[in-house]
């Protein structure tokens, strides 16, 4: 499934339940066929802050509001803000992109890979900059590698543009647009949100780093001709 990065709802949490070896979370989608519920299909994939989830039910209740169920494993719980949840929370959804759909952000998988901490948020007539902080331990993944100034990142399930990277942490810089459409908007210091790097900027770092020990190998050895070639 693909997803574009741009939040279609903020919408709240109806209820959140455990289930034998699951969480059951079920979302207010609102009225039943508008754009969030329309032509909603058991098995349809729909992005909760940045998390692609399967639809397991859905239903309308006695407003009229669509609910929608979703079972969450326990991987999904590690790796997500999800399993942090309360009743009445607000989360970011988008439903997966569908041919001849504009991609207004850019190409989302919504599969989460790793959270971040909300370190420092300054506040300045009519944006916000938000810093996030990779709570990195001896031996994990460098996850800023794979971030770079200007560059693509979601956070949330919003597709953001990168303003700067440091040691272990980034910044974006928010309009009053991005901050009333999601739950950036209400983010404070402490909490954890779920990041999703670029994945073609994670293709080309990683093959740098599997081929260029073998580079330099070759190089170091005289110029010795690789793959048999001159």
């Amino acid at each position: 499934m693909v997803f574009t990065g741009i939040v279609q709802g903020l919408c709240p949490v109806a209820s959140f339940t455990d289930k034998e070896g699951i969480k059951r979370l079920v979302m207010n989608l609102g009225a039943k066929g508008e754009a969030l519920s329309r032509n909603l299909q058991t098995g349809a994939s729909i992005s909760l802050n940045g998390a692609c989830m399967t639809v397991v039910k859905f239903e309308a209740d006695s407003s009229g509001n669509m609910e929608v169920s979703f079972d969450i494993m326990q991987e999904s719980l590690n790796k997500t803000n999800l399993g942090a949840l309360a009743v009445g929370d607000k989360v970011n959804v988008e439903r997966a992109l569908k041919i001849g759909d504009e991609l207004g952000g850019h190409q989302v998988s919504g599969h989460v890979d790793v959270k971040a901490r909300v370190d420092k948020v300054i506040t300045t007539p009519n944006n916000k900059s938000i810093y996030f902080a990779f709570e990195q331990r001896e031996g994990e993944e460098d996850w800023t590698k794979y971030i770079v100034d200007k560059g693509y990142i979601t956070v949330d399930g919003a597709s953001l543009t990168v303003v700067k990277v440091g040691k272990a942490c980034f910044s974006v810089c928010l309009i009053p647009e991005t901050l009333a459409r999601t739950t950036l908007g209400f983010r404070e210091e402490g909490d954890f949100v779920n990041i999703e790097v670029d994945n073609g900027t994670k293709v080309i770092v990683n093959t740098i780093e599997r081929l260029l020990p073998k580079m330099l190998g070759d190089y170091t050895n005289g110029g010795a001709p690789v793959n048999g070639q001159q």
